[in-house]
């Protein structure tokens, strides 16, 4: 079951690169969509996303 909250949700499409800002219990801020332009080439390397 997909819930979708906020003033005009979104879902994501597959493969997407989103981010979000987390703490134990909760998210605190996000999730948002991401360029791969803005991930630090070391990350999309780890991650396999050249």
């Amino acid at each position: 079951m997909n819930m979708l909250f906020g003033t005009d949700p979104k879902s994501f499409t597959p493969g997407q690169l989103i981010k979000a800002e987390i703490s134990k219990k909760r998210i605190i801020e996000g999730p948002n969509s991401v360029n791969r332009k803005d991930i630090p080439q070391k990350v999309r390397t780890k991650l396999g996303i050249n």
